[in-house]
C-alpha cells in the first residue's frame, strides 16, 4: 500500500488560481472527488499524475515528492483522462498492444493482461472489431483496460462516466468496486451517484478548494441541519425558489412538496428529512464558503 500526501498544494494558470493551497492524504481505497465542471478536478488529477508542476506546495509518494520518483512512480501510476484519445481503425486488441508497448511492458505479459482485461470490461466478445464501431460506453471501458495494463496501485480516472447511460454506469462502477481492495483509486466526477456507493472517502471540491472531505456518512451528518422539507402551496414554492437553493420539487395535488438546502427554516411547516449526499453536494457547491 502507498501513501500519497498532498500538503499546501497549489496551481495558477495566467494569474488565475486553479487549486488553492490543497492538504490531504491518500492511501488504499476509493476516494471520490465531487465538484463542478471547473472546480479544479481536471488540474489536480494531472499534478498528482506528474503532467502538470505544482504552483507551491508538493505530492510525496511514500515520503519523495514525485517528480524526484520519475518513472519509478509512473510505473505506479494507470490514468484514464477526461478526453481519452484513441485510434478508431484499431481494434480493441490492437489497441491495448499499442497501449502496452508505450508502456513498455514484456509482450508475454501484455498478451495475457490484454485477454484478463477485456474479460474485466466485457468486451472479450468485441475484442477484433474496430474502435469506431464501438459505443461511447464500449469507448470507456477500452479506457479503463488501458489504465489497468501495468496493474497500476495509483488508478486516476478523470470524469470517467461522462456520457454514460445508467446500465453503463452500473457496470463501471461494478468494475471500480472489484479493484479497490489492494489499489488507491481517486475518481472525479459531477455525478453523485456515481461515488456514493463505491467511494469509501468523499472530497467536496468547489474553485480549487477541498471544501469537506470524509465518509459519505460523516458527509451527509455535516449537512442535515441544513435540509429541510416542507408542504406549501404552489405560490409560496415559486416565492421559496428565488430565495432558496431548491434540492427537489414534487407536485402533490394543489400543494408542492419542496426539499430545500437552507441555514435557515424556510416556513413554519418545515421538517428536517433525512439528509443525502446530493444534498451535501449542493449544500457545499451552492451555500460553503471556502
Amino acid at each position: 500500500m502507498h501513501e500519497l500526501r498532498i500538503s499546501g498544494l497549489g496551481k495558477g494558470f495566467k494569474g488565475k488560481t486553479a487549486i488553492c493551497e490543497i492538504d490531504t492524504v491518500l492511501r488504499s481505497g476509493v476516494y471520490g472527488l465531487l465538484g463542478e465542471n471547473g472546480a479544479g478536478k481536471t488540474t489536480l488529477m494531472r499534478m498528482l499524475c506528474g503532467l502538470l508542476e505544482p504552483s507551491r506546495g508538493q505530492i510525496l509518494c511514500d515520503g519523495t515528492e514525485i517528480s524526484r520518483l520519475g518513472g519509478q512512480y509512473r510505473r505506479l501510476l494507470g490514468y484514464l483522462p477526461q478526453n481519452f484519445g484513441y485510434y478508431p481503425d484499431y481494434t480493441a486488441r490492437r489497441f491495448l498492444r499499442y497501449m502496452a508497448a508505450l508502456k513498455a511492458l514484456p509482450m508475454d505479459y501484455a498478451e495475457r493482461r490484454i485477454t484478463e482485461l477485456l474479460e474485466l470490461v466485457h468486451l472479450s466478445e468485441e475484442e477484433n472489431k474496430k474502435l469506431k464501431t464501438f459505443s461511447g460506453g464500449m469507448i470507456k471501458r477500452i479506457g479503463i483496460a488501458q489504465a489497468l495494463l501495468n496493474d497500476p496501485e495509483i488508478l486516476i480516472l478523470d470524469e470517467p462516466t461522462s456520457g454514460l447511460d445508467p446500465n453503463e454506469r452500473v457496470r463501471f462502477r461494478n468494475i471500480i468496486s472489484s479493484l479497490s481492495k489492494q489499489k488507491t483509486i481517486i475518481l472525479s466526477t459531477h455525478i453523485v451517484s456515481d461515488i456514493e456507493y463505491i467511494a469509501d472517502e468523499i472530497m467536496m471540491m468547489k474553485q480549487g478548494h477541498i471544501t469537506a472531505e470524509g465518509t459519505v456518512e460523516e458527509i451527509v451528518a455535516s449537512v442535515g441541519k441544513y435540509v429541510w422539507q416542507c408542504l406549501v402551496t404552489a405560490g409560496e414554492a415559486e416565492s421559496m425558489r428565488g430565495k432558496y437553493v431548491i434540492a427537489n420539487l414534487k407536485n402533490q395535488q394543489e400543494n408542492v412538496l419542496l426539499r430545500v438546502i437552507s441555514t435557515e427554516k424556510p416556513c413554519a411547516q418545515a421538517v428536517h428529512p433525512e439528509a443525502s449526499l446530493e444534498d451535501a453536494y449542493l449544500y457545499y457547491l451552492n451555500m460553503c464558503d471556502e
